[in-house]
């Protein structure tokens, strides 16, 4: 399950040795850290690493993107017509939530 960037998923823990849930945060679709439900131990990317690289997705999601678009309004061009204004409308937040959550590592 997704939650501004959170997903849950069962792993087993390097610091426990438990096969447990843990809370996955997501920076765009970089991993930026994870916490084990079991033991609390929280793993999280480089601070300065996480940066770097979420400059590039970014980036690359950028300089991508016009072509994904023309892939989707080739596949499915009345629902890809009719998504478009909420997509370009909630890109902002999405861009904004993703920033605050690099920026808080």
């Amino acid at each position: 399950m997704t939650v501004d960037g959170r997903e849950t998923a069962v792993l087993q823990c390097d610091h426990c040795g438990v096969e447990a849930d843990h809370v996955l945060q997501y920076a765009g679709r970089l991993l930026a850290s994870t916490e084990c439900s079991n033991c609390g131990f929280t793993w999280h990317r480089g601070e300065a690493d996480l940066r770097e690289e979420y400059v590039k997705d970014l980036l690359s999601r950028v300089w991508t993107k016009p072509a994904r678009w023309q892939r989707r309004l080739r596949r499915r061009p009345v629902s890809t017509l009719l998504e478009l204004p909420a997509a370009i409308a909630t890109q902002p937040l999405k861009f904004v939530r993703e920033f605050v959550a690099v920026l808080r590592r």
